[in-house]
C-alpha cells in the first residue's frame, strides 16, 4: 500500500510517519518527524516536498529493515561512506581479503593514498575493512527504492502502486521457486536458471505467454543488478542470457476508419456510457492519445481559448511513457466538441485510467460486434492509418502519436502544421455528445 507521509507544519512540508510496531523498541519516540527545509508557501503543490519525503522514506524503511533483520543500520552507511572515498581516490572498494591479495604496486598505491592524508575513515576505505550488508532477496526491491527514490518519486500515486506490484510479484515468485529467502551476494546460476525453468514450464503449459514470463524474469533481474551494482557485488554473470526464446510481438487490431465513424460515431451511439467515458473515446478517436494521457488531462493543459484550441500532454504529477510522448495536439472535430464539454478534464478517472479502460472496454463487447483483440486501445492504431492513409509526415505523424523517433531534431512541428494534417482526416461529428 502507498501511503502518503507529507504534512504541512510551521509553513513547511514535513515527513512524519509513526514508526512500526516490530522495531519500536529501538526508536526514542513513536513517530520520525523531519523537516525538507521547502517552505509550503515556495511549493504549494508539493511537487518538490514529495521527492524529498520519498528519499527520507526509503531511507528510514531500509534502517528499519536492517533492524528487523539484526544487521547494524551504521554499516550501511560506513559501507556506502567507503565507497564514495575509493570513487574519490579512483580505486575499487575491495574487501579486506582482498586488498591483502594485491600485486605489491598495488597495495603499496593504497598505503600511499593513506600516508598523504592519514585518516581512520580513508584508511578503512583503502583497506576494506566495512563488509558489505547483508541484503537478502526479500529487501531489494525496498533497497531498490531507496537509491532510486527521486525518479520513482516522479510517478503518480497509482503509477507507483502498479510499479511496485509487478516487482515484489516477480521477487517473490523467486524466492518461492528457491524454497526459501537468499542473501543477495550468494545467488548462483543454478537458483538464476530454476526461476528461468519456472517460468519456461508456465509458459509450456499455457498459463502464460513468453512475452509475460519474460517480463517477470526482466523485472527481478533489473532490480537484481542495480541494487548488486550499488554494492560493488558482482552478479552480472550469473543473470546473462536467461530470457526465454521464441516470443512472439502481439499486434494489436485497429478499427475501419469507416466503422468508427458510421457506427462508433453515429449519434447516440455511446449514450449508455457516463459522460466521462464517452467523451474520452470521441477524444482518443480523433487525437490517438493514450488512455492514460486523455484520463489525466487538466483545466491547465487543455487550451480551448487559443486561437488553435489543442490539449498539452505534460508529466503533471505522474511519469510519462517516453519523453517524447510530451507534445501538444491541436482539438478538432469530435475531440473538440468533447473538450469544451470538459474543460477541467476527467477527474472521476484522473490517475484511473485501469478502471476507465474496463468500463469502456465492457461497453464496447457489450455493445458493439468488437473482434479479435480490438479494443478502445484499438482507436489509436486507426488513428496511425487514418494519418498513414492521407500521407502525412513521418516527422509529423510520429511526434502527434508521442512515439520515439530516429529522426533528425528540427524542432517541434508547429500547432499550424498538426492542424493542417489532422482536419485532413477528421471525422464527421454527431450532433451532441
Amino acid at each position: 500500500m502507498i501511503v502518503n507521509y507529507m504534512r504541512k507544519r510551521r509553513g513547511y512540508w514535513y515527513y512524519v510517519r509513526r514508526v512500526p510496531r516490530d522495531v519500536q523498541t529501538h526508536e526514542a519516540y513513536p513517530f520520525v518527524v523531519r523537516s525538507t527545509k521547502i517552505r509550503v508557501g515556495d511549493d504549494p503543490r508539493g511537487v518538490v516536498a514529495r521527492i524529498r519525503v520519498q528519499e527520507f522514506d526509503a531511507q528510514q524503511s531500509a534502517r528499519w529493515q536492517d533492524l528487523v533483520n539484526g544487521v547494524d543500520p551504521d554499516q550501511r552507511f560506513r559501507y556506502q561512506r567507503n565507497l564514495r572515498i575509493a570513487a574519490e581516490h579512483r580505486v575499487p572498494y575491495l574487501a579486506q581479503s582482498d586488498v591483502a591479495a594485491l600485486p605489491d604496486e598495488s597495495f603499496m598505491q593504497r598505503l600511499r593514498i593513506v600516508e598523504a592524508k592519514p585518516s581512520p575513515e580513508l584508511a578503512s576505505a583503502m583497506f576494506g575493512t566495512v563488509p558489505p550488508p547483508s541484503i537478502m532477496i526479500s529487501n531489494v526491491l525496498e533497497e531498490y527504492c531507496k537509491l532510486n527514490a527521486a525518479s520513482l518519486a516522479t510517478k503518480s500515486v497509482n503509477q507507483l502502486k502498479k510499479w511496485r506490484v509487478a516487482r515484489d510479484t516477480s521477487i517473490k515468485i523467486f524466492i518461492t521457486v528457491n524454497k526459501g529467502d537468499l542473501e543477495l551476494a550468494k545467488i548462483t546460476r543454478a537458483h538464476v536458471l530454476a526461476y528461468r525453468n519456472h517460468w519456461n514450464q508456465q509458459a509450456v503449459a499455457g498459463k502464460i505467454q513468453i512475452g509475460s514470463a519474460n517480463k517477470y524474469i526482466g523485472r527481478f533481474s533489473g532490480i537484481v543488478k542495480a541494487v548488486a551494482e550499488a554494492h560493488q557485488i558482482n552478479i552480472t554473470p550469473v543473470l546473462q542470457k536467461i530470457y526465454i526464446g521464441g516470443a512472439k510481438k502481439g499486434k494489436r487490431q485497429s478499427f475501419a476508419t469507416d466503422w468508427v465513424q458510421s457506427v462508433l460515431l453515429a449519434e447516440g451511439a455511446l449514450d449508455g456510457m457516463n459522460d466521462e467515458a464517452r467523451a474520452i473515446v470521441y477524444l482518443i478517436a480523433e487525437t490517438g492519445l493514450r488512455l492514460v494521457e486523455a484520463c489525466n488531462l487538466t483545466k491547465s493543459s487543455i487550451n480551448l481559448d487559443h486561437k488553435i484550441p489543442h490539449i498539452q500532454v505534460r508529466p503533471e504529477g505522474r511519469q510519462l511513457k517516453t519523453d517524447q510522448s510530451e507534445r501538444d495536439i491541436p482539438l478538432v472535430g469530435v475531440a473538440l466538441m468533447a473538450m469544451t464539454k470538459h474543460p477541467d478534464g476527467f477527474p472521476r478517472y484522473r490517475d484511473k485510467n485501469a478502471s476507465c479502460s474496463a468500463a469502456i472496454n465492457k461497453f464496447l463487447k457489450a455493445n458493439f460486434d468488437i473482434e479479435g483483440s480490438q479494443s478502445l486501445y484499438s482507436l489509436r492504431h486507426t488513428f496511425k492509418n487514418r494519418l498513414r492513409s492521407v500521407r502525412c509526415q513521418d516527422e509529423i505523424s510520429v511526434r502527434l502519436m508521442g512515439h520515439e523517433y530516429g529522426l533528425p531534431e528540427y524542432g517541434e512541428p508547429s500547432l499550424e502544421d498538426k492542424l493542417y494534417w489532422l482536419e485532413k482526416i477528421a471525422f464527421k461529428p454527431p450532433g451532441r455528445v
